[in-house]
């Protein structure tokens, strides 16, 4: 009897539970779950439409959108329940941007995803002043991060995401995580930024949170970005080692015999001044031997084409023989999907055990090479040219811009003035 009874209080108190659990969901679920119209463009995985299929549908549904449904505060349904009433769809102006059908259904699923966890976190379109500031300071970051990341490549938007959730991690820890969006102003952006102690650190902070909330302006969610207001923090410029002759001779010499692969890596860093993470993005397919030219994607998606000089196409060319997929990769290995960021470790890696294996210096970095070149290239200029001739003709010759140029020539004092002496009697 007395366990026929605890039976029926356990039977009872699961049902309690489940009602309770049932009206929470009820009360909290004050909206329909974001959808894409036309809902046929998610009947099924992507990789199952076909290319007919998808020219079918871009043909028939020329407008893509986003739509939900959201409680109105005061209309009621025929049983006295709130209305759920349908909110002014969002286009985004998808149809124009994205012509492509991949590229637009990604695009608007991520807009789907980022407005259920505006919702989720407590947003209401029919809210306005401080009740509509709760919870959306985290999501609105976390919004324009992902209207960022088809804009930028991997290792770019893999330094926002890190920086921006540091920075989401300071909102929360002084008490703002409820703030709307509008009210993390200069003010709390500097204070934040003057926690990071490190100057480098700092200003590659600031540049990320820069750029999101470049977004966040462009979407109407911020008045201006304020943070193009905000200065960088001074830092010192250190010079980089330059390699001698005798040293790159040496080093060339010990890579011919044991590594082959990083020599012509250093050979790219060094003859071509691209870096180690635009050089892992260059495919056999990218090589052109008959005008000796190589094309590749860079930081921002930009293709860019450089020459092959003279004194690497044979190397190059006999390098690249049999070779499929990316050029530079570990050897016996053919699809190496990894992270861009893994892949620049991985020869960083390489360069380290080498350097440590013949006891070379610290000192020496991999991006030494390019300052070593382009001091090279800047000094033999000079002997025929003006300064400001020189620095343009560098730029043409390195993709660099002429600031970045005057930079590497005043970091390592490459170039001293003759005795002045006689301005001094």
């Amino acid at each position: 009897m007395k366990m026929r009874l605890t039976a029926h209080f356990f039977m009872a108190k699961i049902i309690d539970l489940l009602h309770t659990e049932y009206t929470i969901a009820y009360i909290v679920r004050k909206y329909t779950r974001p959808s894409i119209y036309p809902k046929i463009v998610t009947s099924k995985p992507l990789s199952s439409f076909t290319n007919e299929e998808k020219k079918a549908i871009l043909k028939k549904y020329n407008r893509w959108y986003v739509y939900y449904s959201f409680e109105h505060p005061t209309a009621k349904t025929s049983t006295g329940q709130p209305k759920k009433v349908p909110q002014t769809p969002i286009y985004f102006n998808v149809n124009k941007d994205y012509k492509d059908f991949d590229e637009r259904l990604k695009f608007l699923k991520m807009v789907r995803n980022s407005v259920e966890k505006f919702l989720k976190d407590g947003f209401s379109p029919y809210e306005t002043g401080e009740t509509a500031s709760e919870h959306t300071a985290l999501s609105a970051l976390d919004f324009a991060l992902e209207i960022k990341r088809p804009e930028v490549k991997e290792t770019t938007f893999s330094g926002y995401e890190t920086r921006i959730n540091l920075f989401k991690k300071y909102i929360k820890s002084q008490g703002y995580s409820h703030f709307s969006i509008k009210d993390i102003n200069k003010s709390i952006v500097s204070q934040y930024l003057r926690t990071i102690k490190n100057a480098t650190h700092r200003n590659n902070s600031k540049g990320a949170l820069s750029a999101i909330f470049t977004v966040l302006s462009s979407e109407d969610l911020i008045p201006i970005n304020f943070i193009k207001e905000i200065q960088n923090s001074k830092k010192e410029e250190k010079p980089v080692r330059i390699y001698t002759e005798e040293d790159v001779n040496e080093i060339s010499s010990l890579l011919k015999q044991h590594n082959q692969t990083l020599l012509m890596f250093i050979k790219f860093v060094s003859f071509m001044f691209w870096r180690p993470i635009e050089i892992l993005r260059i495919r056999v397919e990218d090589v052109n031997f008959e005008k000796n030219t190589i094309s590749v994607e860079t930081k921002t998606k930009s293709s860019k084409t450089k020459i092959i000089p003279k004194l690497l196409i044979e190397e190059l060319a006999e390098f690249a023989k049999g070779k499929t997929g990316f050029l530079f990769k570990p050897d016996k290995i053919e699809n190496w999907d990894l992270p861009e960021e893994d892949k620049r470790k991985y020869f960083t890696r390489r360069f380290s055990r080498f350097r440590d294996k013949f006891e070379i210096s610290k000192d020496f970095k991999l991006y030494s090479f390019r300052h070593t070149y382009i001091t090279k290239i800047y000094l033999e200029l000079r002997k025929t040219l003006s300064k400001h001739e020189t620095i343009q003709q560098l730029s043409l010759i390195t993709g660099h811009e002429s600031k970045a140029i005057y930079n590497y020539i005043r970091v390592n004092d490459v170039e001293l003035p003759e005795d002045y002496s006689s301005f001094l009697e």
